[in-house]
């Protein structure tokens, strides 16, 4: 007899129905995932594709919360900033202070490579200002200028005074071509009409220093004209003045150049330099630039800075000045001729390398440039 029970559970499934639910379960996770992935991606776009909000036009309600800000436009060296009652201030973050007057004398320490000229320019003032304002240190002579020096810086354009005794303020105010109440009435003098009292014996403290606002002064001339008949009187030089006159050669009334070189320093009105400075190597052969007397040969002393020096006079109202020399070929009342050899080039006296300070006076012209008379 055959036995037609089922003998195993499972057979009792129909045919495929296994297969089918496999599929149903894998079905049902693809989709939670492909599902779950749509969300995120949703998300991300919306969040990627959100710009900057916009700014609110004129009577619109501004929405609450903090608006985002575009870095890249954002300018920050100039940002403006509206303040609460409509007042509107430009933000600079680098603002610079308006320069405060200033009354009082200040210094300044030279350094490597300062000239009057830039010095001047430094602190806003003209280079005559930087040589009215320290008399006692430069005595009028820009080749006093050194490193490590200390210079008196005025407050303005004028000149510094040392007040002596038995002055009167008429007569100093004159001098330096201002009015007595300029001087009174700068603030850094300290100084009022009550307290000066009589002008003609003010009540100031000899040695008192005074800024005179605007003042102008003559410059100091070292080396004033020799005359061929009393020499003599340039002994304040130093010991190589001429004690007997002398006469004999005129020149012809032009120049030529006393040495081949680099020029390094020019005539200068403003700065109390009358000649112009010629470098050249140690022991180039210095010409007389005409024909002429010599009227000094020798040192000068050492408040003087020129070193080794000859001056010819020409005879025609001219002399011409060569400093610094290392050695003079000439002697006192010596006859010399265009072009002959008066010494060589050197350092000597107040000088900062070889080079001849070549000077041209005229009794028509002063203190003449001699870029204007050399070929």
């Amino acid at each position: 007899m055959t036995n037609n029970a089922p003998t195993d559970e499972t057979n009792s499934s129909p045919p495929g129905s296994e297969l089918a639910r496999t599929i149903l379960r894998i079905g049902v996770r693809v989709s939670f995932i492909s599902l779950f992935l749509i969300l995120i991606w949703t998300a991300a776009n919306h969040f990627l594709r959100t710009g900057p909000v916009e700014q609110p036009v004129s009577g619109a309600v501004v929405p609450t919360g903090t608006p985002a800000v575009d870095l890249v436009s954002l300018q920050l060296p100039e940002v403006q900033v509206t303040i609460p009652f409509g007042i509107t201030r430009l933000i600079q973050l680098h603002t610079i202070l308006p320069e405060r007057p200033r009354f009082e004398v200040a210094t300044y320490t030279v350094q490597e490579g300062d000239t009057i000229f830039g010095i001047g320019e430094k602190f806003g003032l003209k280079p005559q200002t930087i040589m009215w304002g320290n008399l006692e240190t430069l005595g009028d002579d820009p080749h006093m200028i050194r490193p490590g020096l200390v210079l008196v810086i005025l407050p303005l354009d004028g000149a510094y005074h040392k007040w002596s005794k038995d002055e009167g303020l008429n007569r100093v105010s004159e001098y330096f071509h201002v009015q007595p109440e300029d001087i009174i009435n700068w603030p850094g003098n300290h100084l009022t009409l009550d307290s000066v009292g009589d002008f003609a014996h003010p009540n100031i403290q000899p040695g008192t220093m005074l800024f005179v606002p605007g003042g102008r002064r003559e410059f100091i001339s070292k080396i004033p004209t020799v005359p061929r008949k009393s020499p003599g009187v340039a002994t304040y030089l130093g010991p190589g003045a001429c004690s007997a006159p002398a006469g004999g050669a005129v020149g012809t009334g032009s120049f030529v150049w006393p040495m081949r070189g680099t020029i390094t320093t020019q005539f200068s009105a403003e700065t109390n330099h009358p000649a112009i400075d010629i470098a050249a190597p140690l022991g180039t052969a210095v010409a007389a630039s005409d024909t002429g007397v010599v009227v000094y040969a020798g040192p000068t002393y050492d408040n003087i800075g020129y070193g080794n020096l000859v001056i010819v006079d020409h005879g025609n109202g001219w002399q011409t000045l060569y400093a610094h020399l290392s050695a003079i070929y000439v002697t006192c009342g010596s006859g010399i001729f265009q072009g002959a050899a008066v010494g060589a080039n050197g350092s000597t006296g107040r000088s900062t390398g070889p080079h001849l300070h070549f000077q041209m006076n005229s009794s028509q012209y002063g203190r003449a440039n001699p870029m204007s008379f050399l070929p």
